[in-house]
């Protein structure tokens, strides 16, 4: 099959894990392989990858000037990239920027020539975003098309990859288990995915609502050190240490988490489409998450950056009564889903 019929997808493939690489794998799973070729922006291995990092950004954004793909479908935050391919898009080529959160509102914020380019060169493009802010905020720029894409595909259920996973994941003694996934990762000075919020929430919880709670988190990685020391510390200062745990291994999926607990939180100060909220909802979880953004239907919402506020939701949350994770399998199994992105992007029947 000739490039011109072929899609080309550039980004990460997990590990590590997280919202883009994750969503990547799933996509790359659903296609025929013959129907793209991937451009892999991590280091990791993916059989058939090329690579999309350092110099070879720059050698690819090139060549896709001349090379007849039907689009070019770009997910990764990296501002010079983004600027790359938004010139190929001046060569009429399809370029789909994918914009998964905060990254590119931070880049037209800053008073920078790389910030300037952008601006101009979005008319270029086509614009993938994840949520209805980000539709807002690049309207002013007059790309081709924009288009609100859910980022979110279902995992396929495996019940060896269950038991392996769930292994992972402590066992408690506790009245009420909550997970949550994320880095640790800073944002305007505060803590992106709320680590430090959810502590101070599961501090309220014992010490005023006199709940036995466990918040059990896996952590995607830590790109910022201090951060993490200051929840450490927090931690310890609060005798926390037992029940708010931290899964540091790299889980190749994070569903069992959710089906091990009874609450799933989104403590987040921004976002985007928020892949674990709709992954969380898919196996019928509880999720409270913060009102930074707008959010799906269906779930419970708490003041941005207000431990009280977190700690009341979950408490209020918490007198309902939950289905088992056999319970919420089988209904994650009977669960239809359709892709927006395959059916209107891509245009391929699934």
């Amino acid at each position: 099959m000739k490039n011109k019929y072929k899609i080309a997808i550039i980004g990460s493939y997990p590990p590590p894990y997280g919202g883009i690489s994750v969503h990547v794998q799933r996509m790359l799973a659903r296609l025929d392989k013959e129907k793209f070729v991937f451009f892999n922006t991590a280091k990791s291995s993916y059989e058939g990858s090329r690579p999309f990092w350092g110099k070879h950004k720059f050698i690819q954004s090139f060549l896709f000037i001349f090379k007849p793909y039907r689009l070019i479908h770009y997910h990764t935050p990296d501002d010079v990239a983004r600027v790359l391919l938004s010139f190929v898009g001046y060569f009429r080529k399809n370029i789909y920027l994918h914009i998964h959160g905060e990254s590119l509102e931070q880049t037209l914020n800053r008073k920078s020539p790389l910030a300037f380019i952008q601006k101009i060169l979005l008319h270029n493009v086509h614009i993938l975003a994840s949520n209805s802010r980000i539709v807002q905020i690049v309207k002013p720029f007059n790309p081709r098309s924009i288009h609100e894409i859910d980022a979110f595909l279902p995992p396929l259920f495996d019940a060896e990859m269950y038991e392996k996973i769930r292994r992972l994941i402590p066992d408690t003694n506790s009245d009420l288990t909550i997970s949550m996934v994320g880095w640790f990762r800073s944002y305007l000075d505060t803590d992106v995915y709320g680590y430090d919020i959810a502590l101070e929430a599961l501090h309220i919880l014992q010490d005023d609502y006199k709940i036995n709670v466990t918040i059990i988190a896996s952590v995607n990685g830590i790109n910022d050190q201090k951060l993490f020391q200051k929840f450490q510390e927090r931690r310890r200062e609060l005798e926390l240490e037992e029940s708010f745990l931290l899964i540091m291994d790299d889980l190749d999926e994070v569903w069992p988490l959710y089906l091990k607990s009874d609450i799933f939180i989104r403590p987040t100060n921004t976002d985007g489409g928020a892949v674990s909220i709709k992954e969380a909802q898919w196996f019928d979880a509880e999720v409270i998450a913060s009102d930074a953004v707008p959010r799906p239907q269906g779930i419970s919402l708490f003041k941005n950056r207000d431990a009280k506020d977190l700690a009341s939701q979950i408490f209020r949350v918490s007198q309902q009564k939950y289905a088992n994770a056999d319970m919420r399998i089988q209904k994650a199994r009977t669960n239809n889903f359709t892709s927006k992105l395959l059916e209107e992007i891509y245009h391929i029947e699934e």
